[in-house]
């Protein structure tokens, strides 16, 4: 027996990952043929409609020997690479060709006692369609699950097809939910009705509920929990098949990019997000920023080292280039940013943040520029947002403008006073120093009593006393750039906020 791929993917663990290829991709699969612990520099090409499993730690390093094995692969109808954990990358030469030569790739990655060739071998003897007219797939799932399944519209409405739309336990659980069932797209609880257990799904299309899932009956164990899970991603693509973005999508996304980025995007480009992320739906997703040179030269590097396609979205934004893309892609963003830097011969940096829902596009791309902006001062290709400290972050959160006016009055009002360069030292020094003045005085080689005269008359100067929060902090805006080269990368300065 043959399935298709859809409903093979539609099949398989919710911990199984569609990286490359469209959901909506129509290849018939009629067996598997397992790479796994196999050398993949020279595989044997799988007998036709074979879908294949291999490891990521195996697919080869070089970008001839990954076009080799997609030449190999080129004619499967799904790819599906088991990692280790959650933080092993699927190499992004691989993933690009693979989206060159149209192979659809699943990242997987397997809980305990999982294995994907079995659970591949059990999609396949199932064969069923993904979504059948929808009163036989709800008889078929309440089969699957040993529970009572029903399918209600927005208006908490019985669909048509519903086999028992006219029951008294489900006009009883109709009038027990909460209106947010038919409002909120991600909405989702357990609910008790008359001593039964009422599992509560809202199926997002569009950015609305367009159906409304409800389970009963005895428990579920964790099996049918994720057989759930697995049933309602297939609702949700049963309805947005086809579906093409509606007006109000884009302008959502267009007004939100419009703030992200300070100017108008193509709508071209967020037609694609929807498309791929099929958003609303919750993430993970990332974004990459890239600076060092002109969004013009990123944006040919990015294409012909990488044949970027659907699974990344490229914007232009003033530092450079906006990547978004699903978090995993950017597992190997390290690999990514050297290439560039290679391919254009001039130092690429970048910064890299993840969201979990459109909600969240506005925080993560200013997290992204952040970790972008501190990847050029330590001079390094890629700092993530999570490795930033909150120091790291106080110089992107003030206004640049406003910085200068500080430090040039600061300037002035320090050099045009007697041994203005004296007191420029010492307050350099003692800035340094974390505002000790023991550690100071043996920095600069004078008595504590010479430090305590040139620091008064500073407060004399500036008109508050040293250790106030804003004169410490300002301070420590005037001197924080400076770099000693003896300190190493950054400087201690750039390390060290106000006392």
């Amino acid at each position: 027996m043959a399935v298709q791929t859809l409903q093979l993917l539609a099949n398989l663990s919710p911990r199984a990952r569609l990286m490359v290829g469209a959901w909506g991709l129509e290849r018939r699969v009629t067996g598997l043929t397992d790479l796994r612990g196999r050398s993949l520099t020279e595989p044997e090409p799988p007998p036709a409609g074979h879908a294949v499993t291999l490891d990521a730690a195996a697919i080869p390093a070089g970008r001839d020997a990954q076009r080799a094995l997609i030449a190999r692969l080129r004619h499967v109808p799904l790819a599906v690479v088991q990692v280790a954990d959650a933080a092993q990358p699927v190499p992004i030469g691989f993933l690009a060709l693979a989206e060159q030569y149209e192979v659809p790739v699943v990242r997987w990655l397997p809980a305990h006692g999982q294995d994907p060739a079995a659970e591949i071998h059990a999609a396949l003897r199932r064969v069923r369609p993904a979504v059948p007219e929808l009163g036989a797939w709800a008889r078929a799932l309440a089969t699957e699950l040993d529970a009572h399944v029903h399918v209600l519209d927005a208006e908490l409405r019985p669909l048509a097809g519903h086999p028992d739309a006219g029951g008294s336990l489900l006009a009883r659980l109709r009038g027990e939910l909460p209106p947010a069932a038919g409002h909120d797209p991600m909405f989702r609880t357990v609910l008790d009705s008359g001593g039964a257990r009422v599992r509560v799904r809202s199926i997002a299309v569009g950015g609305g509920v367009r159906a409304v899932l409800l389970v009963t009956g005895r428990p579920l164990d964790t099996a049918r929990l994720e057989r759930l899970d697995r049933a309602a991603a297939e609702l949700a693509d049963h309805f947005n098949r086809g579906r093409p973005p509606a007006p109000h999508e884009l302008l959502m996304l267009q007004a939100g990019i419009r703030l992200l980025a300070g100017h108008a995007l193509r709508s071209g480009v967020w037609s694609k997000v929807v498309e791929e992320f099929r958003l609303p739906q919750a993430g993970p997703y990332a974004m990459l920023v890239l600076t060092g040179a002109s969004p013009t030269l990123l944006g040919a590097a990015l294409e012909e080292c990488w044949g970027l396609g659907r699974w990344v979205t490229p914007c232009e934004v003033p530092e450079g280039m906006l990547l978004v893309a699903r978090a995993e892609v950017f597992l190997d963003a390290r690999t990514l940013v050297d290439g560039l830097a290679g391919h254009l011969a001039r130092p690429v940096h970048a910064g890299l943040a993840s969201l979990q829902h459109r909600s969240e596009l506005g925080v993560a791309y200013e997290q992204a520029r952040s970790a972008a902006r501190q990847a050029v001062r330590r001079q390094v290709p890629l700092v993530t947002h999570g490795e930033l400290e909150w120091r790291d972050l106080v110089p992107a959160t003030i206004d640049l403008a406003g910085v200068a006016l500080l430090r040039a009055r600061l300037l002035e009002t320090l050099e045009t006073a007697p041994s203005g360069d004296v007191l420029l030292t010492t307050l350099r020094t003692w800035v340094r120093e974390e505002y000790r003045n023991d550690r100071t005085a043996a920095a600069l080689g004078v008595h504590r009593h010479t430090l305590n005269n040139r620091l008064r008359r500073c407060e004399r100067l500036l008109g508050a006393p040293l250790h106030a929060p804003d004169a410490s902090f300002g301070l420590w805006l005037l001197f924080h750039d400076d770099a000693d080269p003896d300190e190493g990368e950054g400087g201690g300065g750039a390390r060290r906020g106000p006392g």
